[in-house]
């Protein structure tokens, strides 16, 4: 009997901490983070990545960290992610998309196709 009640709290306790543990786990887009790494000087389609991206990025509550790589605060970011110019970059901390071309293929011409391309990225990271 002793036995029995004590299987029971010992139950109880692990369950209460299991539903403690997955009500503050993080969302899975909180580990996602968005880079788009420009220089000082911009053209139309470089604006556009970064318009583009940021609306899409929204859609799935992401913020995009638009990033000047010509900044020395910003150089070691851009290289711990892999960006040596300008890059839109998605990572979950262990594996980053580079979304680059894509961003500069689409972002004018197409612009629903770079937010298709973002959502694939977005939903491939939180598979991880």
């Amino acid at each position: 009997m002793k036995t029995t009640i004590l299987c029971l709290l010992l139950l109880v306790g692990i369950s209460a901490t299991a539903q403690k543990e997955a009500s503050t786990a993080p969302k899975a887009t909180d580990k996602i983070e968005a880079y788009y790494f420009h220089n000082t000087r911009r053209c139309a389609t470089c604006k556009a990545v970064e318009a583009v991206s940021q609306e899409a990025l929204k859609a799935v509550d992401i913020q995009l960290k638009s990033l000047n790589i010509e900044e020395d605060a910003n150089k070691s970011l851009a290289q711990k992610v892999g960006a040596a110019g300008q890059a839109l970059i998605l990572s979950n901390g262990t594996k980053s998309i580079d979304l680059t071309s894509k961003g500069f293929m689409y972002a004018r011409s197409n612009p629903d196709k770079l937010k298709e391309a973002i959502q694939k990225a977005v939903k491939e990271l939180q598979a991880q």
